[in-house]
């Protein structure tokens, strides 16, 4: 028990310090504001008070007085003043007049107009309406100031010394200032405190910016202009900004750009603009890599001789002569930083996006939209192709990645329990040949059965401009919803429809069994290839088709509570030409320009399955509160996941959580993983829990306490910096259970998805956390 105890007191006795701190931020946003006296409904209107012991005079003048200092005085009454005025239905804005000064009202938090007068809004009755606070300080009207402490402390079971050992204590800080410049224009700012991603001591960290925002709003038009700001996800099936990778994020973080929108004749238009200012590396790589403190690796000292001398040749009537029909290239990729930075490339990848919506009658609304990418994934290229029995047509230069896509979406609700929406969308992915690049024609001197030699130029031009498609695409999409029973059951269901086509050069070299790989490396961010191909422009035809169906379910009239059941069922085939490189699967980005660079959607679930041509997933749920005084609930979300249904599914999942009010102050919640892997390919058989348990003590409104024992699944997502259930996947994601391992290296999967499993299932982590809002 002393042992115990002392586990549980350590991390304590620093938390007074982080809730020193926190508790301190409150009281010193609490003090920034006199006591509470707000405006309030009496027997005779409104009354309004304002407090200064020290005024000689005081006065309310607004709109509904024409502004006049002196017409509606204010009785003191100790250090109060106060007036209760009758005022009409509607807007009313105001300001105090103090020995002659103008002052808004520091108890009203809404405030109006150019020069900050406070407003309040009387309805018909002559009640208060609620108004959204634009300050909360006394220092200015137009100033909003919010903020949020989180102070963590784990201490981890080290199993070599069989002891817990306290990590470095993790401290985040939001402090959020809103500004309102004038009724027309806004703006946001937040600003971040965290010793620990600065790498920095405590004393030594600093309040750094994290995002921000300004928002012109006029009648005709909006202007949102963001610096890594949720944007949110367009509401199209197919998401075509947002709903990025793994985490299903909303576009804008980790960007810069605006973002337009103006209602026009009817029309209802978006206009975005971003860039990413991600240097992430190399700027267009080449063909060696010298970076301390690895040696330099040198992948072909002379590419285009490399690309030429890769060209087969055949038997002529004449003798021998270079091969129709073939291709040879030499190239380089950056994809970014080994994983953690995968696909940000160098680039300062640019987004162009637009889509016009427009409602036809009530039932109907439809829209035109579309997206452009470019400046991701930069490289260099040599691309060499026979056009004679000696000549030879060779394209090269530093190449920039782009993808456009345009579609249409159209929704029809014809009530609002019914809805069916239908999307197509068409695009395209290629390398824009950039920087000098050439086009020339080379000729052999000689040609032997091993190949050409002598190899000399005798034309060249300009390549700059030209591009190379590497993959076409269409998606279509067809679903609806129907919600009847009074609200209580739902239906929904949906069919999409997927094609890539790839020309033949651009997959990655084929590596025979037993050969090392020194025709597809991969050092460092950059990804070296090349390859000769007997068929390069033949097309790569491959499809994926899923079926969706999903119902849910509450119970509240059978059962007289809110019990809530949902089941989702989902189909996939596959259908990918046997000529296409496993890095072409269409869950990863290498193979579908549609996902947002880098961003693979391949989580736990869907690595199990990689290669089939059958996907079936089942997803039910369950949601049971009970002991309403203690605002009980039970829940169940399972995942199950396999190539046929009926069978052994090859991921299956439960999620079983149970959370209670032990007291009015006190809650307390468990949350349990069971988790059973069946993968022949990666010889994955074995199952694993995890389970957290959470203690919570709600000290006052905004202000609680946790003591919590495991991996948390509820923890902050680094990009958005907000809460959210994937902790449990980002362990696991950062102990290489990921896409990136999942594409790049397949076979070492299974051994890196066991170590992470068992690491999260032996996981003995205590953790004690503060959060205050404020």
């Amino acid at each position: 028990m002393p042992a115990l105890m002392d586990l549980v007191m350590n991390p304590i006795r620093p938390l007074r310090r982080a809730l020193t701190l926190g508790l301190g931020l409150c009281l010193a946003a609490a003090l920034a504001l006199p006591a509470l006296a707000a405006p309030e409904k009496t027997a005779g209107g409104i009354r309004f008070t304002y407090r200064d012991a020290n005024a000689g005079t005081v006065s309310w003048a607004g709109a509904f007085n024409s502004w006049n200092a002196t017409a509606n005085p204010m009785k003191k009454d100790g250090d109060l003043w106060s007036v209760t005025l009758a005022l009409p239905p509607g807007e009313q804005t105001y300001k105090f007049v103090v020995d002659g000064q103008w002052f808004a009202d520091p108890e009203n938090s809404a405030t109006t107009g150019e020069f900050g007068n406070s407003v309040i809004q009387v309805s018909p009755s002559g009640d208060l309406v609620a108004q959204k606070a634009t300050s909360n300080t006394a220092y200015s009207p137009k100033i909003l100031v919010e903020g949020r402490f989180i102070a963590l402390y784990q201490s981890i079971l080290e199993p070599t010394y069989s002891r817990f050992e306290l990590r470095r204590p993790e401290m985040d800080v939001d402090l959020g200032f809103g500004v309102r410049f004038s009724d027309a224009l806004s703006g946001r700012m937040l600003m971040n405190l965290n010793p620990r991603n600065e790498d920095a001591q405590d004393f030594r960290s600093r309040l750094n910016f994290k995002r921000g925002s300004l928002t012109l709003a006029q009648p005709g038009f909006t202007v949102y202009a963001f610096d890594s700001e949720n944007l949110q996800t367009w509401d199209d099936p197919f998401q075509l900004v947002g709903g990025i990778g793994q985490y299903n994020h909303p576009f804008g973080y980790q960007r810069q750009g605006f973002q337009v929108r103006t209602p026009q004749l009817g029309f209802e238009t978006e206009l975005l603009y971003s860039d990413n200012f991600e240097p992430g590396g190399v700027t267009f790589p080449g063909f060696s890599v010298a970076r301390a403190p690895l040696p330099e690796f040198v992948f072909e000292s002379d590419p285009t001789a490399k690309a030429l001398a890769l060209l087969a040749t055949e038997r002529g009537t004449s003798g021998f002569r270079l091969g129709s029909g073939q291709a040879s290239k030499v190239s380089t990729t950056d994809f970014g930083d080994n994983g953690k930075a995968f696909g940000y490339g160098d680039g300062n990848e640019n987004t162009f996006a637009m889509r016009v919506n427009r409602k036809l009658g009530s039932a109907w609304k439809v829209g035109l939209l579309g997206r452009t990418d470019r400046g991701f994934q930069l490289g260099r290229l040599v691309l060499a192709e026979p056009t004679g029995d000696s000549v030879v047509r060779v394209r090269s230069g530093q190449t920039i990645q782009q993808w456009y896509g345009l579609g249409a979406n159209s929704r029809w609700q014809p009530r609002p329990e019914l809805r069916v929406d239908a999307e197509a969308l068409f695009g395209a992915r290629r390398l824009n040949l950039v920087n000098g690049s050439t086009d020339e024609e080379w000729r052999a001197a000689s040609i032997t059965a091993i190949g050409g030699s002598g190899f000399t130029k005798s034309a060249s031009a300009t390549a700059d401009g030209s591009h190379l498609t590497t993959d076409e695409s269409a998606k279509y999409h067809l679903g609806a919803a129907w919600t009847f029973a009074n609200g209580d059951i739902t239906l929904r269901g949906s069919a999409e429809r997927e094609r890539h086509r790839y020309p033949a050069w651009t997959q990655t070299p084929i590596i025979p069994a037993g050969l090392s790989p020194d025709d597809h490396a991969r050092v460092l961010n950059v990804e070296f290839q090349r390859a000769q191909y007997a068929d390069p422009m033949s097309l790569l035809v491959n499809d994926r088709s899923t079926f969706a169906l999903g119902w849910d379910r509450n119970w509240r009239y059978y059962l007289g509570r809110e019990v809530k059941t949902t089941v989702d069922v989902e189909f996939t085939h596959f259908d990918y030409d046997a000529r296409t490189a496993w890095e072409y699967q269409m869950w990863f980005p290498t193979g579908n320009f549609w996902l947002e660079s880098g961003k693979a959607v391949v989580g736990p679930d869907r690595m199990t399955v990689l290669g089939q041509s059958d996907v079936v997933k089942l997803q039910p749920s369950l949601v049971v509160p009970f002991a309403f005084k203690r605002k009980a609930e039970f829940s169940w979300k399972g995942n199950f996941t396999g190539v046929h249904l009926g069978t052994q599914p090859r991921y299956a999942e439960s999620v079983f959580r149970l959370g209670w009010d032990w007291s009015r102050v006190i809650r307390v919640e468990s949350d349990a993983r069971w988790v059973k892997y069946d993968v022949p390919e990666l010889s994955l058989t074995r199952g694993y829990t995890s389970v957290f348990t959470d203690l919570t003590y709600r000290w006052a409104p905004g202000i609680e306490l946790s003591l919590g024992f495991g991996v948390d699944p509820n923890a902050l997502d680094p990009i958005t910096n907000e809460y959210a259930g994937n902790g449990r996947e980002r362990y696991l994601n950062a102990r290489n259970a990921n896409g990136f391992v999942a594409e790049t290296d397949y076979l070492s999967l299974a051994p890196q998805i066991s170590a992470a499993e068992r690491a999260l299932m032996n996981e003995r982590r205590i953790q004690l956390q503060a959060i205050v809002h404020f």
